[in-house]
């Protein structure tokens, strides 16, 4: 989950009426949208652009790479084997 000024948490919600933080990641800024492809999340910090992280252990969330976008990142999305960022000032499409 992007979870605003508390950055990355990962949430275990195998049981829905009890759903409990596993794992977290503080962020620069403000995390504010995720997008997921196998074990790897993609989450836009307003701050510092996108951030790519290996999730394949859920307990132990790990950034693996980075791209600071020009303006505050927004949204992504993973298309194939691009993912498109949008951020305040423009679109910006990198290979993964």
């Amino acid at each position: 989950m992007a979870d605003g000024s508390s950055g990355l948490q990962i949430i275990d919600v195998s049981k829905p009426s009890a759903p409990t933080i596993v794992a977290s990641y503080e962020m620069q800024g403000f995390a504010n949208a995720i997008t997921i492809k196998g074990n790897i999340a993609y989450v836009t910090d307003e701050a510092s652009g996108l951030k790519k992280f290996d999730i394949s252990n859920p307990l132990t969330p790990k950034l693996v790479d980075s791209y600071d976008t020009p303006g505050e990142a927004a949204g992504a999305v993973v298309h194939e084997e691009f993912i498109i960022v949008l951020d305040s000032f423009s679109l910006i499409i990198l290979k993964q």
